[in-house]
């Protein structure tokens, strides 16, 4: 019978709407230091996303990690299934790039 409600909800008001009223909510953190070689890797974004099969993959949340490159992030998101959560490092680490170009 729930499954009937749900398909029914999804067939009128959509997926993510029904996920409102019929999933459940789950969370989920991480803590680190991120590093470049021997150097902390400072004010560098951290997103913790949540791999999604059906539709677009949900960000759960975002950081920036301090001066000496340590972060902790924690995020939520509902459900109907197990999240299944990763993390996303924006850097330039090593990246051997002069203003986009890369150094010859």
């Amino acid at each position: 019978m729930k499954f009937l409600i749900v398909f029914v909800v999804c067939a009128l008001f959509g997926y993510n709407h029904a996920l409102k009223l019929f999933g459940r909510t789950q969370s989920v953190g991480a803590k680190g230091t991120l590093m470049c070689g021997s150097e902390p890797l400072a004010n560098t974004i951290v997103k913790l996303w949540d791999d999604d099969t059906i539709d677009m993959d949900d960000q759960m949340a975002c950081v920036r990690t301090d001066a000496q490159g340590n972060f902790e992030i924690k995020g939520w998101e509902k459900e109907f299934t197990t999240i299944d959560p990763y993390l996303k490092v924006y850097h330039d680490c090593n990246d051997k790039t002069l203003f986009g170009l890369v150094e010859k």
